[in-house]
């Protein structure tokens, strides 16, 4: 009954100036709910991205997930 069930989801960026958290940025909604990330170089290119982990579909409880890995490159 504690179980909530999520179909899409966002990843926001926030800065901090000392006083507030301030939006920097929002990715697009993924096709599942976000379930974890990693800030790493994936392709060891010398630039820094976000690793977003999404699990798309999961029809049963006991059934196997779809799952997708977004990339993001960083500035």
């Amino acid at each position: 009954e504690h179980t909530r069930l999520f179909s899409s989801g966002v990843v926001h960026f926030v800065g901090w100036n000392g006083a507030v958290l301030t939006p920097q940025w929002t990715s697009e909604p993924s096709a599942g709910a976000v379930v974890g990330y990693a800030v790493a170089d994936v392709n060891h290119d010398g630039v820094t991205n976000l690793v977003v982990a999404s699990v798309k579909r999961q029809e049963k409880v006991l059934s196997t997930p779809r799952s997708q890995i977004l990339v993001y490159r960083l500035k």
